[in-house]
């Protein structure tokens, strides 16, 4: 009886042990994460610096006036996502500019300033970044685009019909989808809406879509801080392994 008790505690002492230096290897760890993913984010200004001349210049293009507001220069996020960004971004920029920010005259009529906003904001919750790229132009047409749809064969009047606005957006990220009868390659400079979300996708991340006609868009993109180094769950199925981001 006494022998089985010296072998209990032994026991317990070495489960304590194991515990203990488990929990300092995943302190150590830890650390060795943060400090790669120190070596690695960049603040997102490197990359914001540029669109405000792009703005200008697309602006002076179709002969409208946008000023361009933004706002988590100094959010920081993994340089190799951030560069990947620039396209999507000046895409979307330029997409504002071309098709969402009114003509001076018609803004007028509208009650609205000569002058368009255009915004990009950046915010960074927990492991993502939020960026959302946002213009008070004239919002996006939601029956013109389920009507142009139908006629194009992307879908059917009834398929249409059961359709909420979210998902009539969705195909605004269909491969060669426009609702305009010719393509203006200088509006994405040869960029199309789907090259934007697979993009977003290659990075793990996302893009939605918010609008209210006459008042404005919303694209508001969510990404990793990093994808080079992310937690993730490991788990065994028969004999795979399988990771899972968390």
């Amino acid at each position: 009886m006494r022998r089985t008790v010296q072998y209990l505690r032994k026991a317990r002492r070495f489960g304590n042990e194991m515990r203990y230096e488990q929990d300092r290897s995943a302190i150590a760890l830890n650390d060795i994460r943060d400090q790669i993913l120190g070596l690695m984010l960049r603040p997102l200004d490197s990359i914001f610096s540029n669109f405000p001349r792009a703005v200008r210049d697309a602006a002076m293009r179709y002969d409208k006036k946008a000023h361009l507001q933004i706002a988590g220069r100094s959010v920081e996020m993994d340089q190799g996502v951030a560069e990947a960004l620039v396209e999507p971004l000046i895409h979307l920029l330029n997409n504002a500019i071309a098709h969402g920010i009114e003509t001076p005259e018609e803004r007028r009529l509208a009650g609205k300033p000569e002058e368009g906003m255009i915004s990009i904001l950046a915010e960074q919750r927990g492991n993502e970044v939020h960026i959302e790229v946002l213009d008070d132009g004239r919002g996006i047409d939601i029956d013109r685009i389920r009507n142009v749809a139908i006629q194009r064969g992307v879908t059917t009047e009834q398929e249409a019909a059961q359709m909420d606005s979210a998902e009539v957006l969705e195909m605004i990220f269909r491969p060669g989808f426009s609702t305009h009868a010719d393509i203006d390659p200088m509006a994405g400079r040869g960029m199309g809406m789907n090259a934007v979300q697979d993009t977003l996708r290659r990075l793990t991340g996302s893009v939605r879509i918010h609008t209210e006609k006459g008042k404005g868009t919303c694209f508001s993109l969510s990404l990793p801080v990093s994808i080079t180094v992310q937690r993730s769950l490991q788990f065994r199925i028969g004999d795979h392994r399988f990771g899972m981001l968390t």
